[in-house]
């Protein structure tokens, strides 16, 4: 929430700090929520959690995220042609100026909208569903306006 607040208010540098790893995080929680294994055991029984590259090259990846999803999360955070935003942030190889650019903010957007959408989702599904006492219960009509005719003009 602080990272989407703080780009908001144009502090995209710091909000790319904060994003980077909480999509790591997010990514990591969908393909196991989709039953895609998303750990490493080795043969010492020590566990490896791979990093958001490794995460986006496994198998149903398009399917949980969505295919445009997952290629914007590819192309932000993953892909050495592309900000490779993952990488630098986690190294702290993400100069000023990049972290104020136009990958940050593409980041900043692509985050605050898929924390948005459930949201908007769910409040419009809510208004859509009478609601019990309401005027619309009694009367149908209420509220809304008569259909426009324009044969009568």
């Amino acid at each position: 929430m602080t990272a989407l607040h703080n780009g908001y208010y144009g502090r995209l540098s710091e909000s790319i700090f904060m994003l980077a790893p909480v999509v790591e995080a997010c990514v990591r929680a969908c393909l196991q929520r989709a039953g895609i294994e998303t750990r490493n055991i080795r043969a010492d029984d020590t566990e490896i959690e791979p990093g958001l590259s490794a995460l986006m090259e496994l198998d149903g990846v398009d399917e949980a995220l969505t295919p445009d999803l997952a290629w914007n999360i590819r192309a932000l955070y993953c892909g050495p042609l592309g900000p490779n935003l993952r990488n630098r942030v986690a190294h702290g190889l993400l100069s000023e100026s990049e972290s104020n650019g136009a990958a940050a903010l593409f980041a900043w957007w692509l985050a605050l909208r898929l924390a948005f959408v459930p949201f908007f989702n769910g409040m419009m599904a809510d208004s859509s569903e009478p609601q019990s006492g309401s005027s619309t219960e009694r009367d149908p009509g209420a509220g809304q306006t008569p259909p426009h005719d324009d044969s009568e003009e």
